[in-house]
Formats: structure tokens, sequence, C-alpha cells
């Protein structure tokens, strides 16, 4: 509805946010876990995932033989930060602040290349750039 307002202190400012009706904490942490899911597993309902349920059992990080569709991006890259940056320019558009580059990839620094590509995936799926179109202004 467009003239929801929530509760609390935003509700009693006398402000409208038509969004925040469908955008709670637990469509937030539901959306988070399936773009988490999509890295891990593929698409498919495993760990919270967005895909249907097509096949029974659990699989393990790394295992898309029971998904409908995965992400199949590899590097032959060594660079962590380069790794970092070429899917980061696929996934925001070149807005991932270099701070966060740098953040994530000394935090895929230890990993294999196939686990450095999927955690650095899910690592910028929680990013601001991720989920905006325009430029994060980090000032804090």
């Amino acid at each position: 509805l467009s003239d929801y307002s929530p509760p609390g202190q935003f509700g009693r400012s006398g402000l409208f946010a038509p969004p925040a009706q469908v955008l709670t904490l637990s469509t937030t942490v539901a959306t988070v876990e399936g773009f988490f899911s999509l890295a891990r597993q593929g698409l498919s309902r495993q760990g919270g995932g967005f895909g249907a349920g097509v096949y029974g059992g659990s699989v393990g990080a790394g295992d898309t033989s029971r998904s409908v569709g995965y992400l199949s991006y590899s590097t032959t890259e060594n660079d962590d930060a380069t790794i970092v940056q070429e899917i980061a320019d696929l996934l925001t558009g070149g807005r991932l602040h270099p701070d966060a580059v740098d953040r994530i990839a000394a935090d895929i620094s230890s990993l294999s290349t196939a686990n450095k590509v999927r955690f650095a995936q899910q690592l910028i799926a929680t990013a601001p750039e991720f989920h905006t179109t325009n430029l994060a202004d980090r000032n804090g």
C-alpha cells in the first residue's frame, strides 16, 4: 500500500515507506541465504535457495548436482584482488569500493581457487554496492 508507515520512530515521524511492508528482517535474511545458496549449491532449494524443490537430500558446498542451474564463473587468475575485482565487476558493475575488494581478497587468501570464487561471490552479495544501482558512499 502506498500509504504504509512502519511502526516505531519512522512511523511517528509521519513518513511513508511502502517497501518496508515487504522488506522485513526475515525477508532480508532469506534473500542473503538465497544468494549464499546460489553460490554454494546452484539454483536449488538447498540451504534456503531460490530454486524449486526438484531434488531431495542435502549436498555440500560446491556440489551443484541437484540444482537446475549454477554459477559457472571460473578464473585463471592467481592474484586474490584481481579475482575479487573480476567478480565484483560482474556482480556490481564495478561499483565495489576498493577497500571492500582488499578486505574480501584478504579473507579468501588461504582458500583454493574454486572456494575463493565461491566465497568472494557470497561476500560481495552482502555488500551495499550489490544491492543498489548507484555508488555507495562509505563515510564511516
